[in-house]
C-alpha cells in the first residue's frame, strides 16, 4: 500500500501530464496508466485528493486554457474548441456554460477573464492543502458518527 506521500507524488504527476497535453487527445486511463494504477483505483484516488473526478478535472482546465485563448485571439470559437479537443462546437459550448455560466461568444464580447469561476492548474502545495482538508472533512463527519466517504455508510442507513 503505498502512503499519503506517494499518492500526492501520484496525482501530482498525472495533474502534470494533463497540463502537459490540453491540447491533445488524452484520456482518464492515459491518465491512470501515467500514474500507474488502474483506471478504478486511479479515479478513486484522484477525486479524493483533488475534490475533482479525472475527467472533470481535464475538462475543466481545458474549458479555462480556451477561455483564456477566446480572450486573447480573434480565432473563431469553433477553432479554439477544436484545439483543445472538444469534439464539436455544441460540445464546447456545454461544458464551457457548465464552467463558466455562459456561452464562449458572451464570455468573449464581456472582455474580462472570471477568475472566480475558472479552474487553476493545481500546484504540489495545492494537492497537499485539498488533501489535508478532505482528511480533516472525513475525520469530523467520522467523530460525528456520518458515513466518512461517498458509499461508505458502514451499513447503516442515513435517517432524513
Amino acid at each position: 500500500m503505498r502512503g499519503a506521500s506517494d499518492t500526492l507524488a501520484t496525482v501530482a504527476r498525472a495533474v502534470a501530464f494533463v497540463e502537459d497535453r490540453l491540447q491533445a487527445d488524452i484520456t482518464v486511463a492515459d491518465m491512470a496508466a501515467e500514474a500507474g494504477y488502474s483506471l478504478f483505483h486511479f479515479s478513486r484516488v484522484f477525486a479524493d485528493t483533488t475534490g475533482f473526478t479525472p475527467y472533470d478535472y481535464l475538462m475543466r482546465r481545458r474549458v479555462t486554457e480556451a477561455a483564456a485563448a477566446l480572450l486573447g485571439s480573434e480565432d473563431r470559437v469553433i477553432d479554439v474548441a477544436l484545439e483543445y479537443r472538444f469534439g464539436s462546437p455544441e460540445t464546447f459550448c456545454r461544458a464551457f456554460r457548465r464552467v463558466f455560466e455562459c456561452t464562449p461568444t458572451e464570455y468573449r464580447a464581456g472582455g474580462t477573464a472570471d477568475a472566480e469561476r475558472a479552474t487553476a492548474a493545481l500546484s504540489p502545495a495545492d494537492l497537499r492543502r485539498r488533501a489535508a482538508e478532505r482528511r480533516g472533512r472525513r475525520a469530523t463527519l467520522s467523530r460525528a458518527g456520518e458515513p466518512s466517504g461517498p458509499g461508505r455508510s458502514g451499513g447503516r442507513t442515513p435517517l432524513r
